[in-house]
């Protein structure tokens, strides 16, 4: 079981399509709807389909491109 929070490390991306997480310098967090390798940045980076504000009827999506560190996943 994962713990309270995890932050993604320089070798591995433990983010997972359904996990919760907070983009800190983005100022957001949401649901994970999908997980791709990116284009752009270092060959760690990923590319997340956020779904944010997850709880409201109104829904919002964003697309992010992360590297190692940018995020922590929330339990």
């Amino acid at each position: 079981m994962r713990g309270e929070m995890i932050t993604a490390t320089e070798n591995t991306y433990p983010i997972e399509t359904g996990d919760f997480i907070e983009i800190p310098a983005w100022q957001t967090c949401g649901l994970v709807q999908s997980v791709t390798g990116s284009m752009y940045g270092t060959s760690k980076s990923c590319t997340v389909l956020l779904q944010e504000h997850h709880e409201q009827p109104a829904r919002q999506w964003g697309t992010y491109r992360l590297e190692p560190g940018e995020y922590r996943i929330l339990e």
